[in-house]
């Protein structure tokens, strides 16, 4: 390492650690404030951050550093909040038109990296690395286990992936190419419709047929190009995958639907949250309406019960992250669990006081 890039790595302060294991922490720069987030890697290909550094894939992390010292690779990257795919998928299944439209759009990140000569071949596309931002952008994290190939490239001997997305070729039957990536792309599908790739579950679907054509084992057999899959998808029928399954707010294209205002427990649309959560505001209504002081008018007591709803309500809408509030906030950012919940109790004390203070105005002007 040159003195010049250890001087550029000194103005990153590590500010929280997001996994110890992977050696991945959270980092601010000294003199912008900016947040990045800083990885020392053991095992990589130091080619693909290089060429990601000077050309950019759009919906990738940026790479803003890429060092190399006595075999350590230390990266740093933009820091993208935002849900994973894999986090929605375990609360909800997703409606066919967004599924098509996630899929479409990865295959558009990935093939702005199969674009380089030679390609880079991500290796470990998943649902925990497909971010989902607020506004429905998808992007693709995570470039640690990503290559790039050479025409001439042997066999696979480490696996560089994740079991169950990755391809056979990636267990040493063969070299990563392209076509890696598709397969994985087709587990992903695989798993938006059926939870997980099943092939005795695939029906004659044109889905399903893609999800068959992109996990076929001979390399050769798969799409060529996710061109060709991208082609395939826009030929999908709206009918041809299940839609009996409420959009998550945060993947709909129209942002103003009425799920999304929906309070918490109601925005999913499954039964069991929405009966408990039933339970939950009525239990909330109990509790304020039992508020009793005898010096207090009708109007007064009334006015005084229907604050402490709201006191209670400021507080579930916060720890529920009602309409993104998290991000607005800039809770999301905070990575530290410590920080995170000093954060959330200081932004419900400041809400609360608010509420205070607004039933203060009203009791001293309108209510005599």
């Amino acid at each position: 390492m040159t003195l010049d890039e250890e001087l550029r790595l000194s103005y990153y302060k590590e500010i929280g650690i997001i996994s110890k294991e992977h050696c991945v922490s959270l980092v601010q720069h000294s003199s912008t404030g900016i947040v990045y987030v800083k990885k020392r890697l053991y095992t990589y290909d130091a080619q693909v951050y290089r060429k990601l550094k000077q050309y950019p894939v759009k919906n990738t992390p940026v790479i803003v550093e890429a060092i190399e010292d006595n075999g350590v690779l230390t990266v740093i990257e933009e820091y993208i909040s935002g849900r994973t795919l894999s986090n929605i998928l375990e609360e909800r299944r997703i409606p066919k038109p967004e599924g098509v439209r996630i899929i479409r759009d990865l295959c558009v990140i990935v093939g702005g990296l199969h674009s380089f000569s030679p390609p880079i071949i991500h290796r470990d596309i998943k649902p925990s690395n497909i971010m989902i931002m607020a506004d429905g952008t998808v992007k693709l994290l995570d470039m640690d286990a990503a290559k790039v190939g050479a025409r001439t490239a042997g066999k696979d001997t480490v696996l560089m992936g994740t079991a169950g997305y990755a391809a056979p070729e990636q267990y040493g039957f063969g070299s990563s190419g392209k076509a890696t990536d598709i397969y994985a792309i087709g587990v992903v599908m695989a798993e938006i419709a059926h939870g997980s790739l099943d092939r005795n579950a695939l029906t004659d679907s044109t889905w399903d047929r893609i999800v068959e054509k992109c996990t076929r084992i001979d390399p050769q057999s798969r799409f060529s190009s996710v061109s060709d899959l991208i082609r395939a998808l826009d030929r999908l029928k709206e009918e041809e995958l299940p839609v009996d399954v409420p959009e998550d707010p945060v993947l709909a294209d129209n942002r103003h639907s009425g799920r999304r205002f929906a309070p918490p427990g109601f925005r999913s649309g499954n039964k069991k949250h929405m009966i408990i959560a039933s339970i939950g505001y009525l239990l909330m209504a109990f509790i304020a309406s039992v508020f009793y002081n005898e010096e207090y008018s009708a109007d007064r007591l009334l006015l005084n019960k229907f604050f402490i709803f709201g006191f209670e309500l400021i507080i579930v809408l916060m720890l529920y992250n009602y309409l993104d509030i998290w991000d607005t906030l800039g809770i999301s950012r905070v990575k530290n669990p410590v920080g995170k919940a000093t954060l959330m109790f200081f932004s419900i004390l400041i809400a609360c006081l608010l509420w205070i203070t607004v039933l203060f105005i009203i009791e001293s002007t309108v209510i005599q």
